[in-house]
Formats: structure tokens, C-alpha cells, sequence
């Protein structure tokens, strides 16, 4: 059944659009030959990945004009039935398409065991992340992870996906995500939960309940980042795909991945939002 939306959140919600195709496409961008096996993996949201909706070509084209010269990968997990059935299939196929990833990401590791590998994923595509990374052998590492616009739900534990993570978990939150806050309530999280407004997209993860010290070192790796209008981020004006614009990927997210800085995070104190500027530099 159509529904009808308001012109203000169309371009907000474009993310519950139908696929066509399905499968795994991979580009490489000019590969420099100290850097010829960096490789990124892309997995979009739900509804997407197709030829009709696609959100790789933003993160593409911004990491290029950024200067990343490495291999970039758009893994299609989706279901082909649309949007909804992609946000509300089952954790065991979701789980079954992460760990085609997951092999697709160890024999790359296996054939260049000191390549910089990193894993970038949209909405649902959060879940196919994180399972992925469970599913990697533990010694096998990423070298960082990109969440955007996470429809997981915030207290999923991360624990043994960190584990698999050499360096950061980079979360990027927008409060105002229509997608997170009106429809996803309804439709359950891409882990299955239903918890209203409890998408790590909001607001970030949260540490579990309990947590062990193991756990509480690892969670030591995520950096929820705030944007959207509340973080006066130009660039992102907190709707769903926002941080799929080459831009906010050229300026936000390129810097984190080359470790090349500035970059700007958003804490919270005093009350207000505190732009806070910091050099980031490839750890030794």
C-alpha cells in the first residue's frame, strides 16, 4: 500500500526504496602502489545497494575527492523485496549475508595480511556490519568501521565485533533522523527490537548492562559522533542518507578513514553542544 509523506521528509526517507538487483561490485580508484591492496567495503541500507537505489556512489566519489586511492567494494546483501522486508528480515539471514562478507573480507586478509581494510555501512546495513565482524576470526582485524545512520539498537552489545576492530568504531548519530525516530518504532530495529526510539542512530551505543572490564576496554574503541542541525553540522542536516553526501564523506568521514586530520566531534557538556577540534594521525 502507498503512503502518502509530506514533501519535507521525502528526500529524508529515500532510503525505503525498492532493489532490483542483488550481489557484490567492487571499483577500484587509481591504487597507489604502496597502498594497491587498502580496500574499503560499502554495505548499504535497506532497499538499497540496487541499481535504482544506490548510496555507494556518495561514499565513492567522497572518498576520491578526499585522496583515497584504494579498492572500494559494494557488498548487496538485501533481500530484492524492497525496504521493509530488507529493515524486517530474520537476524539468521541477515547473519548467513554477513558471513559471505566476513569471507569475502578473510580471503582479502588472507592474500595481503597487512592491508588496511574498513568496513562503512548505512541504516540496516549497521547490522550486516557488526555481524560480519563477529563472524571474522578474531585474529583477523578491521582496521576501522563507519556507522551511519544506524537502525540497530543502541544496546547491542558490541562486545565481540570490537574485538575484530584494530582501532575505532566510528558511530555518526543524527536525533532528528525521521527514519530512526517515526518509522523504525514501528518496524523494529535491523536486530529484531522492537524499543521505540532506541536506534543506535539517535544517539549512539550504550555499554551493556553489567559489562566486564574486557567489554568496558573494547567499548574504549567506539566514538559516537553527533551531527545534523543540532551540531550546527552544514553538511548534514540530520536526515537518514545525509552522511552518505559526497561531502559529508569527502570532509567527515575521509579524515577518520586516511587518518588525516582535522576532524570535529560534538560533546555534550555545560548544558550545550561543544564543537571540539582534534589532529587525528595513523596510530604506529
Amino acid at each position: 500500500m502507498r503512503t502518502r509523506i509530506t514533501n519535507h521528509l521525502t528526500h529524508r526517507i529515500l532510503i525505503f526504496s525498492p532493489l532490483v538487483a542483488v550481489g557484490c561490485s567492487t571499483t577500484r580508484i587509481a591504487a597507489e602502489p604502496d597502498r594497491e591492496h587498502e580496500i574499503v567495503y560499502y554495505v548499504d541500507g535497506a532497499g538499497g545497494g540496487g541499481p535504482i537505489a544506490n548510496w555507494s556512489h556518495g561514499v565513492r566519489e567522497g572518498l576520491r575527492e578526499a585522496g583515497y586511492r584504494g579498492a572500494f567494494v559494494n557488498y548487496v546483501w538485501q533481500t530484492g523485496l524492497g525496504a521493509l522486508a530488507d529493515q524486517q528480515t530474520s537476524t539468521g539471514y541477515k547473519r548467513s549475508r554477513a558471513a559471505a562478507l566476513a569471507r569475502l573480507i578473510q580471503q582479502h586478509l588472507d592474500q595481503h595480511p597487512n592491508a588496511d581494510v574498513s568496513v562503512i555501512a548505512l541504516s540496516a546495513g549497521t547490522a550486516i556490519a557488526v555481524f560480519a565482524l563477529e563472524a571474522l576470526p578474531q585474529e583477523q582485524q578491521i582496521h576501522d568501521v563507519f556507522l551511519l545512520s544506524s537502525s540497530m539498537s543502541a544496546n547491542y552489545d558490541l562486545t565481540a565485533a570490537l574485538r575484530r576492530a584494530q582501532h575505532h568504531m566510528y558511530v555518526f548519530t543524527s536525533p532528528d533522523d525521521p527514519v530512526l525516530r517515526i518509522f523504525v518504532p514501528l518496524t523494529g530495529t535491523a536486530d529484531r527490537q522492537f524499543c521505540g526510539q532506541c536506534s543506535a542512530g539517535l544517539y549512539g551505543f550504550h555499554l551493556p548492562a553489567n559489562a566486564s572490564a574486557e567489554t568496558r576496554y573494547l567499548y574504549s574503541k567506539v566514538e559516537n559522533i553527533s551531527s545534523g542541525p543540532l551540531a550546527a553540522d552544514e553538511e548534514d542536516n540530520g536526515g537518514h542518507t545525509d552522511k552518505v553526501r559526497v561531502a559529508f564523506v569527502r570532509d567527515r568521514i575521509a579524515p577518520l578513514l586516511l587518518h588525516a586530520g582535522p576532524r570535529f566531534t560534538v560533546a555534550k557538556g555545560a548544558g550545550q553542544d561543544e564543537k571540539i577540534e582534534a589532529v587525528s594521525t595513523r596510530p604506529s
